[in-house]
């Protein structure tokens, strides 16, 4: 609410919210989020019980587009950046 307020208050504003995790922010936010963009690193990290994850999403909400795909390079592991916009916006 404070951000959407604050929107509306300032001119020239963008009409985006940002949201940056960890995975309990991206959680909270999740039910708010129409668009997300997402980047995923194509390795098994294992960062403990403490990892910041992000949520699972049910794959019939939303419609995922790949942006760019990048292979692994050296140190870089492969990567793609995707999409997502959900199919039934939940606010405008």
């Amino acid at each position: 609410d404070l951000a959407r307020d604050w929107i509306a208050a300032t001119e020239d504003a963008r009409s985006e919210i940002i949201l940056f995790g960890g995975g309990g922010i991206y959680a909270a936010g999740l039910a708010l989020t129409n668009r997300i963009e997402l980047t995923v690193v194509e390795i098994d990290a294992d960062g403990g019980p403490a990892a910041a994850v992000f949520p699972e999403l049910d794959a019939a909400a939303w419609d995922r587009q790949v942006l760019e795909t990048v292979p692994a390079d050296g140190d870089v592991p492969a990567h793609r950046y995707e999409r997502l916009t959900r199919r039934a916006p939940v606010w405008v």
